[in-house]
């Protein structure tokens, strides 16, 4: 009986940093969810723009077609 209480007792300490791990993991998840994204890289946000670039007419556009 005494070894398997020592054992239990070696293996608290593992299991208490892998839940600390999954919760802190979960944690980072949701801050990430919460943070209000950007317009860079959703698709609308002009690459230019973010660049520091003028941006481009929309006549400059219609002309390289």
């Amino acid at each position: 009986m005494q070894g398997l209480v020592n054992s239990l007792r070696s293996e608290i300490p593992e299991l208490v940093s892998i839940s600390a791990d999954i919760t802190r993991s979960i944690g980072l998840q949701f801050e990430y969810l919460e943070k209000p994204k950007s317009n860079i890289g959703d698709g609308f946000g002009s690459p230019r723009a973010h660049n520091g670039e003028d941006s481009v007419p929309i006549q400059d556009i219609k002309k390289r077609r």
